[in-house]
């Protein structure tokens, strides 16, 4: 393939800045300042794309944004090269997207300014930095002060001076068309009077490759908390329901001890049997009344029962009344439910939604639906419709 080399630049020639990677407003002001002001000295003439100052909760804009603001660049005839804000930190999400046949038709200049050294008077040289005999266009002070954000960015969420802005029902709802999953989103809107407004809301994916899916678009996140903490409310417990299920489980867990116990007692007394007849087994067999042959036959069914009453009673012990604590914390999280929806804390609300459903909840014509799953879906008749039945126990048979 023939390599093609755009023109050099000269004096007057304009330079357009993008953000394929991070966005612009991560650059202090008096920064870009000093930036403008380098460059403007070398008689460039210096724009800025459309969307170099939009950022999201990732410190960057939408694909869409980014890969327009390229395009436009290569487009412009008036334009001869092409400074990127900080490099290339997820510019590769870019690929897929871009024209290169409008690239190829439009060679230009491109350049990472603000993380190459080579701009404040240095060059690379076998994987080793060397002071260079050219003129810097930016200051050390100011590369250094880059290179600061750009570590912060790589840790975005423990020093980044974005608000992350939090979409607490992520990974809880699949669409019930499609059955893929739900994402969220936000946006911001910008009022008149100057102020800005956040809305998140949740959409499907709609990356089925077999159902093309017709959901609306998206719901409004306090739309679908209104029908999550609805649908739940479903599931509640009464707190006297639970007060008297509390006294039972009391009662059933005493109950069960002492009938293990009782168990285990017999058992006992089954297993120094047991002994007592090896013993006079052996007895017989050194007093010579009984063969070597009877003897180990005896033995082995002895010995068999022996360490199967032996596992029994370790079992009875490990695992007598096992259900009852697990019970007693669903009584505790179903007689919670409206106290957790009263709160109004969605990431409880999300974890609640969970144990109730597992991965039986949809959002289908902007509509929640969803069933409980195991002890949950006894809870789901209407509260009026329910009563409180008396019975013999708790524990499962």
């Amino acid at each position: 393939m023939d390599k093609i080399f755009p023109e050099k630049l000269k004096a007057g020639d304009e330079v357009r800045v993008i953000a394929p990677a991070r966005s612009l407003s991560i650059i202090s002001k008096e920064t870009r300042e000093i930036a403008n002001k380098r460059i403007e000295e070398l008689g460039l003439k210096l724009t800025f794309s459309k969307h170099a100052e939009e950022m999201d909760d990732f410190a960057s804009s939408s694909i869409e944004s980014r890969v327009e603001d390229l395009h436009d660049a290569f487009s412009d005839k008036n334009v001869k090269a092409v400074f990127t804000v900080i490099g290339g930190f997820n510019s590769n999400q870019l690929l897929k997207y871009i024209d290169w046949d409008l690239i190829k038709n439009n060679p230009k200049i491109i350049s990472a300014i603000l993380s190459n050294p080579f701009y404040t008077g240095f060059f690379r040289y076998g994987g080793k930095i060397y002071e260079g005999r050219h003129d810097p266009i930016i200051s050390k002070k100011l590369f250094d002060e880059v290179q600061e954000v750009l570590n912060i960015r790589n840790h975005p969420w423990k020093k980044a001076r974005v608000e992350r802005v939090p979409k607490p029902y992520l990974g809880l709802l699949r669409c019930g068309e499609c059955r893929m999953s739900i994402t969220g989103e936000i946006q911001n809107k910008h009022h008149v009077d100057g102020s800005s407004s956040i809305f998140k809301y949740y959409r499907c994916t709609k990356k089925s490759k077999v159902v093309k899916c017709l959901q609306p678009n998206y719901i409004l996140e306090d739309d679908l908390h209104s029908q999550l903490t609805t649908l739940i409310k479903n599931y509640s417990l009464k707190k006297d329901w639970a007060n008297q299920m509390v006294l039972k489980l009391k009662k059933e867990e005493s109950d069960i001890s002492q009938s293990c116990l009782d168990v285990v007692a017999t058992k006992r007394k089954d297993l120094e049997l047991i002994n007592s007849k090896l013993k006079l087994l052996l007895d017989s067999y050194l007093d010579q009344v009984i063969d070597m042959e009877s003897f180990q036959e005896k033995k082995f069914e002895l010995t068999s029962k022996k360490k199967t009453l032996e596992e029994q009673i370790l079992s009875l012990k490990k695992h007598q009344g096992s259900w009852i604590e697990p019970f007693k914390n669903w009584i505790s999280e179903a007689s919670s439910v409206d106290q957790i929806i009263s709160t109004n804390n969605k990431e409880q609300v999300k974890v609640l939604a969970a144990k109730i459903f597992g991965s039986n909840l949809y959002l289908e014509n902007k509509t929640v639906r969803g069933d409980g799953q195991k002890s949950w879906s006894s809870l789901r008749s209407t509260p009026t419709g329910r009563s409180l039945a008396a019975g013999l126990g708790f524990e499962p048979r």
